[in-house]
């Protein structure tokens, strides 16, 4: 629902005498710092009591970072080992060769997306 039109015609037991400064007349010339647009429309000038909208982004700390960089080279390990136990008779994992080893290390390297601030909304 818009907001309601404020009143700026006289109100009731306004004075019509010279000496209230109640109605000042328009504005008709422009002032200096008015600026105007391609159409030739007044653009308002800026204020001092407005601040702009910042563009804000989320910044992680360092060791955020070192984290999920460790994250990534535990999850690519896991999955290379399973890889290379596939076709031997090596154990380098316990167990031995299994997909679920894949899906961990998948799983591990994806969440350490979340310790570089990949997944952080942008405000």
């Amino acid at each position: 629902m818009p907001p309601k039109k404020r009143y700026t015609g006289p109100g009731r037991g306004a004075r019509n005498d010279s000496n209230s400064t109640h109605h000042l007349p328009a504005r008709t010339t422009p002032r200096p710092d008015d600026h105007r647009d391609a159409r030739g429309s007044a653009v308002p000038s800026a204020s001092n009591r407005y601040t702009p909208p910042t563009k804000s982004a989320r910044l992680r700390p360092g060791w955020h970072k070192a984290i999920g960089f460790a994250l990534i080279i535990a999850g690519i390990t896991v999955v290379v080992l399973n890889d290379v136990m596939r076709g031997s008779a090596v154990r380098l994992l316990p167990g031995g060769h299994t997909e679920l080893y894949l899906i961990l290390g998948i799983a591990i390297a994806a969440s350490s997306m979340w310790w570089f601030g990949w997944f952080d909304r942008e405000q």
